[in-house]
């Protein structure tokens, strides 16, 4: 069994109940959740949400399916938080946070929307984005994500040693020098596996099994454990060897804004939107509004628009007992019954 196995086997243990990121099973839904505000403060104004999370550090795993998501969350504190929800609510809004956020994916296909940039994100392959990176998950059949958020304080703290000189010329480092003086770009770290095998992450997937493992069981010493297997993974990734690190920054633009609104706007409305519609509500011109949508995110407005529609279908087909003829009409899109019913099928 490999650490991956173990890892979820983990989790299904300790909470008694079915979870195979590879396999069919997944979070049942009969366990109730805590109130999300308990975990992240949230201030949303026109363009994004801004989550501001309680404590020093926290660390979850996301396990989204097209017809249910569901996050555990592990905090310093002694609760665990179990939170299941439909997948016909919005998974997220364009948003950023007031901590670091490192993300590695453990199985299935993760869409992000990064500032200006479109990125997927396969099994094995992680990131670090400092605090004013804007992004959104995009909708998918499935994917199964760690998640380790750390306050400023707790990361610049963390990796206060990354000083040695074996460490001095990696992206990390740099990455951690020039956010230490002044967080004023929007800047992320992408790291991708050289090869791609089944077993080709094990220290790295030990390595998350044991920061799984002192969280959840929060015994003696747990705290000191965690930190020092999270400089060991963040020195992992750093082997040439094994991984490659690229680094994105961007400039803030006043642009931003008005890609934000139209991504947010999009994504609420959960049906089609024509152009005339985007004025109205962005009150700017729509050949402008389609070609900064297209220089953020290298899609057209219409396709976007298209998989954010078909998303809906498929939720709708397999959460709701409406007629092909109904979510036609509510999605707005002009779309074959044939299609629809081959959508259903396959998202099945």
């Amino acid at each position: 069994m490999n650490y991956r196995e173990r890892l979820l086997n983990l989790i299904a243990g300790y909470f008694q109940f079915p979870l195979n990121s590879l396999g069919t099973k997944r979070f049942t839904k009969s366990h109730n959740y805590p109130d999300k505000n308990q975990l992240f403060q949230v201030e949303s104004n026109d363009s994004f949400d801004l989550y501001e999370m309680v404590f020093p550090y926290q660390y979850y795993l996301m396990d989204y399916h097209v017809d249910y998501y569901s996050n555990l969350f592990l905090t310093p504190q002694s609760d665990v938080f179990l939170n299941i929800a439909n997948s016909s609510e919005t998974l997220s809004h364009l948003h950023r946070h007031n901590f670091f956020e490192f993300i590695y994916i453990l199985d299935g296909e993760l869409d992000f929307v990064i500032e200006s940039t479109h990125r997927r994100f396969l099994p094995g392959e992680c990131c670090i984005i400092n605090p004013n990176v804007r992004h959104v998950e995009g909708r998918q059949q499935h994917y199964t994500a760690l998640y380790l958020c750390l306050s400023l304080d707790f990361f610049f703290g963390l990796l206060s040693d990354f000083s040695k000189e074996s460490e001095q010329g990696t992206e990390l480092y740099h990455f951690f020098e020039r956010n230490q003086k002044e967080i004023i770009h929007a800047d992320y770290l992408d790291f991708h596996p050289i090869f791609f095998t089944q077993n080709h992450f094990p220290v790295t997937e030990e390595i998350l099994y044991h920061i799984t493992y002192e969280l959840l069981l929060k015994n003696v010493g747990y705290t000191d454990l965690f930190i020092g297997y999270t400089k060991r993974l963040f020195s992992f990734l750093q082997t040439s060897a094994l991984y490659t690190c690229s680094n994105t920054q961007f400039q803030l633009s006043n642009e931003k804004g008005i890609f934000e609104k139209t991504l947010n706007y999009i994504n609420s409305q959960k049906r089609k939107v024509t152009r005339q519609d985007l004025e109205e509500a962005l009150h700017y011109n729509g050949n402008y509004i389609s070609r900064v949508f297209q220089q953020n995110t290298g899609q057209s407005l219409a396709v976007y628009i298209r998989n954010i529609c078909l998303n809906e279908a498929a939720n709708l087909l397999l959460n709701t007992t409406m007629s092909t003829s109904e979510i036609i009409e509510q999605i707005g899109l002009k779309i074959k019954r044939h299609f629809i019913i081959n959508l259903k099928i396959n998202s099945a």
